[in-house]
């Protein structure tokens, strides 16, 4: 049996206390105290304090917004009094690349509690909507099905709308392949992405990204597609890689090569990635 308590301020203070009672079939129960719905992004254990401040600011009028992306994750969902229970995963999307499996339990959005909270319905779906930012990153606290914990993980949402086509389509392939004499292990992922490096190199903006599931052997070839008028020729502009295994990161690109602009290649790209001395667990794009 295990307990989360957590502790919640808010005009007045008071508590919330999930007791999560696990059962001999993995049933999971909650009993939930004194609770203001208002407050339910704030002192999630383990969450990011950055991702759980008092919101103050008033509510987002709640009417359509057509031309704004919309996101998705991939998986069906039970709501209940703790969270919302996965009982579907399709493949390949963002929640099969992040090792989300059903049974598994999404209990916050970017710290905001989603299922039935005192008696209301919180719709992940449309905490997805409000609470993932230009790229389609949240943070979600789940609870592991399969070890029964609790942990952060940071998912990279897809978009569900068909974004307008651009105006200028231009294309990079290349390959991504490694050093070392060995078979790509089973169950791969590969994503190599064409980023801008000018700013921030350690923390580029991301241009696109194509995710590759399950290559056969490398070398893998990959195509990225992009607006060709995004480009500015002053900015400097790269492609990094990363192959992940069973949620542990195993190769990377230890530089970005740099393309496109400043005389660099923009055609045909050969990515060499080197062995990854650390392996952290898989969150959803590149360990953020």
């Amino acid at each position: 049996m295990a307990r989360l308590w957590t502790k919640f301020a808010g005009h007045g203070l008071c508590q919330l206390v999930v007791l999560l009672a696990l059962s001999s079939s993995g049933t999971v129960q909650a009993q939930l105290g004194t609770f203001q719905p208002d407050d339910r992004s704030r002192g999630i254990q383990g969450v990011d304090p950055r991702l759980v401040q008092p919101r103050l600011l008033p509510p987002t009028p709640q009417f359509p917004q057509p031309n704004l992306p919309r996101w998705k994750m991939g998986i069906e969902g039970e709501d209940f009094d703790v969270g919302v229970r996965v009982t579907e995963v399709y493949r390949p999307t963002p929640a099969s690349r992040a090792g989300i499996e059903v049974d598994d339990i999404i209990i916050t959005v970017n710290g905001y509690q989603v299922g039935i909270v005192n008696g209301q319905l919180f719709d992940i779906g449309e905490e997805f909507q409000k609470r993932a930012d230009s790229r389609g990153y949240v943070n979600l606290l789940i609870w592991n099905h399969r070890d029964r914990t609790l942990a952060n993980r940071v998912v990279r949402l897809e978009r569900s709308l068909i974004p307008n086509p651009p105006s200028r389509l231009s294309t990079l392939v290349g390959t991504v392949t490694y050093r070392e004499r060995m078979a790509l292990p089973p169950n791969s992922v590969v994503e190599v992405r064409l980023v801008d490096i000018t700013d921030n190199p350690r923390f580029p903006r991301v241009l696109v990204d194509e995710v590759i599931e399950n290559p056969r052997s490398v070398p893998v070839s990959f195509r990225l597609n992009f607006d060709g008028d995004e480009i500015d020729q002053r900015r400097i502009y790269a492609i990094d890689a990363q192959i992940w295994t069973q949620g542990r990161l195993q190769w990377s690109t230890a530089t970005p090569v740099q393309v496109i602009t400043r005389g660099n290649p923009n055609r045909s790209i050969d990515l060499m990635l080197t062995r990854s001395v650390v392996a952290p667990v898989f969150d959803g794009g590149f360990g953020r």
